[in-house]
């Protein structure tokens, strides 16, 4: 019995992931690098994998999709999509501008 305690008290509790986190998270599953480990990420250099420049990319797609994370997680497979078809690399930055450009368009229009 106080192995079993013992375990209990001293095992890690994950905490809950932040909506941020579970975009950019998403955002490596899209491209094929969820699979690698920390090492990977604190090598690379490039601006698109650079986890708080895409973390603030995330942040602000959050924030124009009112907070909701299904709304973010949908415009960028929407991107992503939109990218494998027609041939061009894509960010979350990417994904971020044309929900910007499209909310807009759609106020203009309504109104």
């Amino acid at each position: 019995m106080e192995g079993i305690k013992e375990l209990l008290q001293n095992k890690k509790v994950k905490k809950p992931k932040h909506a941020v986190h579970s975009i950019v998270e998403y955002y490596y599953e899209l491209l094929g690098l969820s699979k690698y480990g920390r090492a990977f990420w604190q090598e690379q250099k490039s601006s698109k994998f650079n986890y708080s420049r895409n973390s603030r990319d995330a942040k602000l797609l959050l924030t124009i999709c009112n907070n909701d994370v299904s709304k973010a997680i949908t415009a960028m497979y929407n991107e992503y999509r939109r990218a494998k078809r027609l041939g061009y690399d894509w960010r979350i930055s990417t994904a971020y501008k044309r929900v910007k450009h499209e909310s807009t368009h759609t106020s203009i229009v309504s109104e």
